[in-house]
């Protein structure tokens, strides 16, 4: 199936540039706009069958004429109405698009919305949670999203001054699995301490200086780990607070990891067999 089958005699066919759906995607680059209309882009058609399977509403899909829908055309004439698909050229598409020579497919799509309450009805006894402090780099927070989802974590908080978790950079980083987790923002280090302690979840930061060696702490379960900014790492009133301290052993002459691998490792404790601690 290539794209004019999918929207043939139903789609509407744009050819200016100042078309206004077109215009609304430019827009919806900047963080503010998508905050402030609960919209996101999404881009490629992998992030977009994602969507689809997890049930994240499309208010418009744009197909570069050129594109082959494979599955992704079967899943869009289930799940999205005849009028939300538009039709246009690849040049046209190249010009809204991030990606060079993409898959073609490109939606704007309602961004999940999640409230404490929320969160506290969707955790049970036992789940783990990933904290994201001030983490900046986009493809070590996709990084870190996928292995919380591919460890079993629940959910992820995002301290004040973490990078947009819904950038084009981020989403496409998480390879979807931004849609299979849910995602709550929170400020400071005091709201942070205050709603794990609420969700009976043990604040566990890493301490090169004075941490115990991450695999003999018990990381399995009631755990919400915070992983902390590139440069400067976790917040010291996040430090303080913190009910575990863990250490990951290096070699001399290494200072720290990077932030995904450091994630990567502590959050597969949840998988030792209780009895090895």
């Amino acid at each position: 199936m290539n794209a004019e089958d999918l929207s043939k005699g139903r789609a509407e066919y744009i050819l200016s540039p100042s078309n206004r759906t077109l215009s609304h995607v430019r827009k919806l680059r900047k963080k503010h706009v998508r905050d402030e209309e609960g919209l996101l882009v999404l881009e490629g058609a992998n992030l977009l069958e994602e969507a689809i399977r997890r049930h994240i509403p499309l208010t418009d899909v744009l197909i570069a004429e050129d594109a082959k829908a494979d599955r992704l055309g079967a899943l869009l004439e289930e799940s999205v109405p005849k009028s939300r698909i538009k039709l246009l050229p690849r040049d046209l598409f190249e010009q809204v698009a991030e990606a060079v020579n993409g898959s073609g497919f490109l939606a704007i799509a309602e961004k999940p919305r999640l409230s404490k309450e929320q969160l506290r009805e969707y955790l049970s006894p036992g789940d783990n949670v990933l904290v994201l402090d001030r983490v900046q780099d986009p493809g070590n927070i996709g990084t870190m999203v996928r292995t919380a989802v591919a460890a079993g974590y629940r959910a992820v908080l995002t301290m004040k001054g973490t990078a947009d978790c819904y950038s084009s950079k981020v989403l496409r980083a998480t390879a979807g699995m931004i849609f299979a987790i849910p995602v709550l923002p929170l400020e400071g280090p005091e709201e942070l301490a205050s709603f794990t302690k609420e969700l009976g979840k043990q604040l566990t930061v890493t301490d090169p200086a004075g941490g115990i060696p991450y695999f003999s702490c018990d990381l399995t379960r009631d755990i919400a780990l915070v992983i902390g900014n590139e440069g400067k790492g976790v917040d010291p009133a996040v430090m303080t607070a913190a009910e575990k301290r863990v250490t990951i052993p290096m070699c001399e002459g290494i200072e720290s990891l990077n932030a995904a691998v450091a994630a990567a490792l502590l959050m597969y404790e949840a998988h030792r067999i209780p009895a090895e601690l």
